[in-house]
């Protein structure tokens, strides 16, 4: 897969913030206080209608040989590079986890045409590219794409918040600087010192001054069940 194509065609999905507020300077017109709405994104109403009322979600780990076409802007192919069964297991415990606070149940399926959301790990290194959600070419699945080759951005950058990230997408959070559809968290940069953390929401870039969470927030929790209910 060539690394150049894919940054121009793919938006770039990296982890981890800082946040710092400092009294008196405004960074923006985003909230200056944490804010559900601040994360629930434009395209949660897409995501409704495309599960038509069912709260059952089926979901498959890629881990076989296969080439996908992603819908970015147009077909974008791309070579998986399978899940280990230790990885699997790791997000198989994130997922029950998940399902455990909001009102959607989630089951693993074996095949990958049974399946609305599928879970494919890629190789591409030398490239920005950490993990995007799109729909498959034919636009009957969401595909949650992880890059596995990626070189760390942080030395503080575990899988779970790289997996819960993208999955926080898939379920219909934004990343708290996105101000597109009218709302956002401290700043519209993702990297100024306005900007929420990933100690505040795991949809943020930069690293927490502490330690890096590695399940959601009670942030994202609530913008989870706000969206979705409770379990």
């Amino acid at each position: 897969m060539n690394s150049r194509t894919l940054n121009l065609t793919i938006k770039i999905f990296i982890l981890f913030s800082a946040f710092l507020l400092f009294a008196g300077k405004l960074y923006s017109k985003c909230a200056q206080r944490l804010e559900v709405r601040g994360i629930v994104s434009s395209w949660v109403e897409a995501d409704k209608d495309y599960l038509n009322g069912r709260t059952d979600i089926y979901y498959y780990f890629e881990q076989e040989d296969v080439i996908y076409t992603l819908n970015i802007g147009g077909p974008v192919k791309v070579a998986s590079d399978p899940f280990y069964n230790e990885e699997v297991a790791l997000g198989n415990s994130l997922i029950k986890k998940v399902d455990r606070y909001i009102g959607l149940d989630f089951f693993q399926v074996g095949k990958r045409e049974d399946a609305d959301l599928i879970i494919l790990a890629v190789c591409v290194p030398d490239t920005d590219l950490e993990g995007i959600v799109t729909e498959s070419y034919d636009g009957t699945q969401y595909i949650m794409t992880l890059n596995g080759c990626n070189s760390p951005f942080s030395d503080r950058n575990p899988p779970e918040t790289l997996f819960l990230h993208e999955l926080g997408h898939a379920l219909g959070l934004e990343h708290p600087f996105d101000n597109t559809d009218g709302d956002c968290i401290g700043s519209t940069d993702p990297w100024s010192n306005g900007s929420a953390h990933t100690g505040h929401t795991l949809m943020a870039y930069r690293n927490p001054p502490g330690r890096v969470k590695t399940f959601f927030t009670e942030l994202d929790i609530a913008a989870l069940q706000a969206i979705w209910g409770k379990d």
